[in-house]
């Protein structure tokens, strides 16, 4: 719109309306007023929002004891996660199933990319780089399972600078949560 256009525009309505230039300017006024904590405040949210995930991306940052258990099939994991603060990301398992007398071992190592958005830790790129089992069967369909995906999202239950609680939301969710220490 051409500035002076509405400048002429204003000062007619001046001369004619004077009372209402008045209240519209007051109107004006308020709007700007009022508004402006609400701009102030969104912006703030940002930028607390902001310092929040970096705060928690730094406290992310490390390397992970965790373990995991389903007792309902006897089957305990301890896994050791390093996040790596250039975004890759290296985890190795081991998972024990009770089989009646015997102890079924197996043992995976991979690779990925990390990245948290709020409260949400998303792995990609997985790669496997190595599986390893008690039962070479075993050995065989773990690794088809982990082919199938490169990617997997973990749902922040809780995170410290020593302690961390995570659900595993998809694509490999278990029931339970998973505990961690640095």
């Amino acid at each position: 719109m051409d500035l002076r256009i509405f400048d002429l525009q204003r000062t007619d309505l001046q001369r004619t309306h004077p009372k209402k230039t008045a209240w519209l300017k007051i109107g004006c006024m308020l709007m700007l007023l009022m508004s402006s904590p609400q701009m102030m405040a969104a912006v703030s949210a940002e930028k607390v929002f902001a310092d929040m995930e970096q705060q928690n991306r730094l406290k992310l940052i490390g390397t992970w004891r965790c373990s995991s258990e389903i007792a309902e099939y006897q089957i305990k994991t301890h896994t050791q996660d390093q996040y790596r603060a250039d975004g890759t990301y290296a985890s190795a398992s081991v998972t024990q199933i009770q089989r009646g007398a015997a102890v079924q071992q197996s043992s995976i190592q991979v690779t990925a990319q990390w990245a948290l958005n709020g409260s949400t830790v998303r792995l990609s790129e997985i790669q496997l780089q190595a599986v390893q089992s008690d039962d070479p069967g075993y050995a065989a369909r773990l690794k088809e399972v982990f082919q199938q995906f490169d990617w997997t999202e973990n749902k922040l239950l809780s995170l410290s600078s020593s302690s961390l609680a995570f659900f595993p939301v998809a694509p490999m969710a278990s029931e339970m949560p998973i505990h961690c220490e640095k």
